[in-house]
């Protein structure tokens, strides 16, 4: 009886085990059939989960042959499916129909959500009001589906690059719209120091953000459009007593992760390069043969490239405080709204200070907006829109392991008989540790470098309304955005670079950029009935200068230069 309990107890077993299924499948949009990426797919009852990845597709290993998968992304409605004892389970997400009566903002007008055809995003001021973020890029990361935003860089202000699922061009760069005019962006600085054009944007005076993601949606925008459409509307006067609101945010960073930088001991250390000379020694016979044996080999490179420690002459101490330290953040802003039937009016200034984790980097940012707008009388409107930004970064300089990116400078350097600082004077040791490691101080490269970047910017919209009736309405609007940005970068005496090119090196480089937009649409918007009818008819115009003026120089006769124009050599 025994054997049989044990043999029927063992079949039960062998049949929960099979039952355990890998799970693949794909996740997409029911409207257009486009990949969900970043859907969410969870075993119901359990905390077992994943995520699409960018083609929408997922795996979920070890799911029970009878279990419910739930599915859901921002923007969409929850949907459960039972796998059934299936290995392949595809889902369509349908868009969330709480969402649909939403009116927003599309090429050249608005639309209900529910009416509208293409395929779009809506992000809510109330979405991103309260992330403490330089660039409103940054708050859009998981706010809208279909939407990602990375930056390369971590450094403050540096550029943020967005990725709209259906766009059609290897660039990741979209076009962005402010309040209808097309606006300049992207990074225009020489690549040293990675900044955003887009940074002139206070968050705090966004109203919403609505993304055009296929081509249907961006088709007015023509070859502009093809990484998709940003259109971002900026908060506006409402009727009401004038209200005025002061908000101010703190904030600390550091690295996410405990023990980031936890590294073997001097001892282990040690004894890794005496393993290291050992093994090389002992497949290159011929290296040891003049040292009598392995172990004076061994000694000898011991003692020329991991010297002893030389506590008189040397302080030994945690090189992470000398590079690193708690990034701070400070937002300030003061705003005022009010207007009647007759008059809107909306005005804010905002300041900005942040420093980053890596010692040097650090953004200094002010930003000023007005925008109003006046009924003359029933059937003609005016109004306008001033907004002024100027930012300054420094930090080190971006790039991969040839740049001083510290994140790479730290893989090797920051060994424990690494002087770091001397005895009698309590300065900085600024040396190198050892010819072997070709190691580079990270205190002479970032003390005795210039690496920094100044923006300037300033737009200005007029626009003017006609209402010929309560359904045709013709309106026309003159924009004009100057972008200035003068990046310096040098490497100055006591730089580790400082006699790479010559005896020092300094550049400016400085761009202008003035874009001018003139528009006239002639709307109407009717209803008949049950039946809703929208047409639209309108031209736009376009025109951009763009200046440039480039100085780099080498060779400076007075060691202590900080500028270019001292230089004697053209950099060519």
């Amino acid at each position: 009886m025994k054997k049989v309990i044990l043999f029927a107890l063992a079949c039960l077993f062998s049949t929960m085990v099979l039952a355990q299924n890998k799970v693949t499948g794909t996740v997409t949009d029911k409207d257009d059939g486009n990949p969900v990426p970043g859907a969410n797919i969870q075993v119901k009852g359990t905390k077992v989960g994943t995520f699409t990845d960018s083609n929408g597709k997922y795996t979920l290993p070890n799911v029970p042959s009878n279990a419910v998968l739930v599915f859901s992304s921002i923007g969409y409605t929850t949907t459960e499916v039972a796998v059934n004892g299936r290995s392949v389970v595809n889902c369509q997400l349908s868009a969330d129909a709480n969402l649909l009566d939403e009116t927003i903002v599309v090429a050249y007008g608005t639309a209900k959500k529910g009416s509208y055809s293409g395929s779009a995003a809506v992000v809510k001021q109330d979405a991103i009001k309260d992330v403490p973020v330089v660039s409103f890029e940054q708050a859009l990361a998981g706010k809208a589906a279909g939407v990602q935003a990375m930056s390369y860089s971590g450094q403050p202000g540096s550029e943020v690059e967005i990725s709209v699922r259906g766009s059609f061009n290897a660039s990741n760069k979209p076009l962005y719209v402010i309040d209808g005019v097309p606006a300049t962006s992207g990074d225009w600085s020489t690549g040293n120091i990675s900044t955003s054009a887009m940074n002139y944007l206070n968050p705090g005076d966004i109203e919403s953000i609505t993304i055009l993601k296929d081509a249907a949606a961006a088709s007015l925008y023509g070859s502009r459009a093809s990484n998709g459409v940003v259109l971002i509307t900026t908060k506006k006067g409402k009727e009401g007593d004038l209200v005025s609101t002061f908000k101010a945010s703190v904030g600390v960073s550091y690295f996410s992760y405990g023990k980031h930088m936890e590294m073997v001991s001097d001892a282990q250390n040690e004894a890794l390069q005496r393993m290291s000379f050992r093994n090389y020694a002992e497949a290159n016979p011929s290296v040891w043969k003049s040292y009598g044996s392995v172990d004076a080999y061994v000694q000898n490179r011991i003692d020329k490239y991991y010297p002893a420690f030389d506590r008189d002459t040397y302080i030994y101490k945690d090189w992470e405080k000398a590079i690193f330290q708690k990034g701070i953040s400070q937002n300030y802003e003061y705003s005022i709204s009010g207007g009647n039937d007759k008059g809107k009016i909306y005005a804010s200034v905002a300041y900005t200070d942040q420093r980053g984790v890596v010692k040097i980097d650090y953004l200094q940012r002010f930003t000023a907006t007005v925008n109003g707008e006046v009924k003359l009388n029933d059937w003609f409107k005016l109004g306008g829109i001033m907004q002024y930004s100027w930012q300054y970064q420094d930090g080190h300089q971006d790039g991969w392991s040839s740049k001083d990116n510290p994140m790479f400078m730290w893989k090797a350097v920051f060994i424990d008989r690494w002087p770091y600082a001397y005895k009698a004077t309590g300065e900085l040791y600024e040396g190198t540790f050892s010819t072997r490691f070709n190691t580079i101080n990270p205190v002479a490269q970032f003390k005795h470098q210039i690496n920094d970047a100044k923006q300037n910017r300033t737009i200005l919209k007029g626009w003017a309304e006609i209402a010929f009736t309560d359904f045709l309405k013709l309106k026309s609007t003159l924009s004009s955005d100057w972008l200035y940005v003068h990046d310096k970068f040098g490497w100055l005496y006591g730089h580790p670079n400082f006699y790479a090119y010559g005896t020092g090196y300094a550049s400016d480089k400085h761009r202008n950029i003035n874009k001018v937009v003139s528009s006239t649409t002639l709307n109407f918007d009717k209803i008949f009935d049950i039946h809703h009818v929208s047409a639209m008819i309108g031209w736009e115009a376009e025109r951009e200068k763009f200046n440039g003026l480039r100085l780099g120089k080498t060779d400076f006769s007075y060691l202590g230069a900080t500028e270019s124009v001292m230089g004697t050599t053209f950099d060519e």
